[in-house]
């Protein structure tokens, strides 16, 4: 009978305990059409990138300040950011890739896990 009241490690386990057991890892493999896609919009989000850094530079620090250019200036901000996060998602999904063909599958596992 289990009761609140008993304080005593009875339950616990001591020592190490191997939780990952004899699991194989597998590499994972997409499909190639995936992978051009995802490095397609790779570079489609560094040329963005880029292009919105130059945009929040000169608006930020070169341009006189105006209702209209604050405007673009919060629209390049905001897409930075947008384009930021998407590009670190696409590498999210290339990361398993690209440790798999260089053999840092349990790397990258251990890591995330």
């Amino acid at each position: 009978e289990t009761t609140t009241a008993d304080l005593s490690l009875s339950y616990r386990t001591y020592g190490y305990g191997d939780f990952e057991g004899n699991v194989d890892y597998e590499c994972p493999t997409p499909s190639g059409s995936l992978v051009v896609f995802a490095g397609v919009c790779v570079g489609i989000c560094l040329c963005g990138l880029v292009g919105n850094g130059i945009v929040m530079w000169s608006l930020g620090f070169h341009i006189k300040q105006n209702p209209f250019n604050i405007y673009i200036l919060n629209l390049a901000v905001s897409d930075f950011s947008l384009l930021l996060m998407f590009f670190l998602l696409l590498l999210a999904v290339l990361m398993p890739v690209a440790f798999c063909l260089h053999s840092f599958i349990s790397f990258y596992r251990d890591f995330v896990f």
